[in-house]
């Protein structure tokens, strides 16, 4: 008789937290993700980007999920990238890559947005020192020499630096740029930490691989 109420009872128990799971959980189809130190960026099939961690970037600095709150929080669900100075959500992307203290994202029209820190200027749009709750466009830099405050543009291709602090992108013609902390070189560009950081976008070097 008890063996029998036990059987029933766990199968109750399991009916009702099978029950609780699938109301309160709403999965999201998405087409990319990827992990940083302390958050997590989603790209849904929508083309939105979505964020979810600690908005501290591992406790050093603020708004890093880009919601356009610079607050120490954490959010333990999805929540939308906002867009530009905190109007609408930012949409059209197509890659997104979590950092350690920052974020980056792709957009289909080519150009790279980032948000979160800024202490070394990764990211790129200049100002080098002003961390950014929400995405900020990457400036050309070296891309287009005439028009250094330009967009950086035709980008295929991203990847934010973990503790590098840096980040880097690949345009159409095979190009690839750098920006951010360049104390040990990681920017590629042959000046081994004799230029501290770049706040806009620079050529990385050939080295070995432009020899035979």
């Amino acid at each position: 008789m008890k063996s029998s109420f036990k059987s029933n009872l766990t199968v109750i128990l399991s009916v009702v937290l099978l029950s609780s799971v699938s109301q309160s959980a709403t999965p999201l189809p998405v087409i990319d993700i990827s992990g940083g130190e302390d958050h997590t960026l989603v790209l849904g099939q929508n083309g939105q980007a979505f964020a979810c961690g600690d908005n501290t970037g591992g406790g050093y600095t603020f708004g890093v999920l880009g919601t356009g709150n610079n607050g120490d929080n954490e959010e333990l669900t999805l929540v939308r990238v906002h867009g530009p100075n905190d109007i609408y959500i930012l949409d059209d992307i197509c890659d997104v890559d979590a950092g350690w203290q920052h974020s980056l994202a792709l957009d289909v029209n080519g150009m790279v947005w980032a948000w979160g820190d800024d202490d070394y200027g990764h990211l790129g749009n200049g100002a080098g020192t002003n961390d950014s709750a929400t995405p900020v466009r990457v400036l050309s830099g070296q891309q287009d020499p005439n028009n250094p405050n330009s967009f950086l543009r035709y980008i295929i291709q991203i990847s934010a630096g973990r503790s590098g602090e840096h980040s880097l992108a690949v345009d159409a013609n095979n190009f690839c740029y750098a920006w951010g902390y360049n104390e040990f070189g990681q920017l590629g560009n042959d000046e081994h930490g004799l230029v501290e950081k770049e706040n806009t976008a620079i050529y990385v070097q050939g080295g070995q691989m432009g020899t035979s």
